[in-house]
């Protein structure tokens, strides 16, 4: 969920009704928002994104072009397709 930019909740795996955005592409960090990543741990990107969160930290841009996974062969194919077009 957004408001204002900001993302109000956010779940890797749990899909619920309100759920109108995925996340895709780059994450950019300022080097303060690294600091919430403890070192030398193994430490999830969900994590981190429910501690911005919690700080009212965490930003999105909505982009309204189409998504293109390519992580199975008819993704990749229909991605092949796209480039083609253009």
């Amino acid at each position: 969920m957004i408001s204002d930019n900001r993302v109000l909740k956010y779940s890797k795996f749990e899909k619920s009704k309100d759920m109108v955005y995925i996340d895709y592409g780059a994450s950019l960090f300022k080097k303060e928002a690294l600091q919430l990543v403890p070192e030398n741990h193994t430490y999830s990107i969900e994590d981190l994104f429910i501690r911005l969160i919690e700080k009212e930290e965490l930003l999105a841009f909505e982009v309204n072009d189409r998504f293109y996974e390519i992580g199975s062969p008819q993704g990749l194919k229909d991605f092949e397709a796209y480039i083609k077009e253009q």
